[in-house]
């Protein structure tokens, strides 16, 4: 599945962060799969997981573009 390639992605920069409370962000992936509208939705308590959560999408951007059906 396409949300499970960039899970993947995201996945593999977040495992470096330890000990925090789940983030949840939110963002737009355009059929050429730049993102845009990246932001926070929910805070883990934790300014620097916040931050480096962000950081982690933006770093696995851009993304595959999205399938065609």
């Amino acid at each position: 599945l396409y949300t499970r390639d960039i899970e993947k992605r995201i996945a593999r920069v977040t495992k470096f962060i330890k000990d925090a409370q789940p983030v949840t962000v939110v963002f737009r992936v355009h059929k050429d799969g730049s993102m845009s509208g990246l932001r926070l939705v929910r805070s883990s308590g934790n300014a620097q997981a916040d931050q480096a959560a962000l950081r982690a999408v933006q770093i696995g951007a851009p993304f595959r573009p999205t399938p065609t059906k």
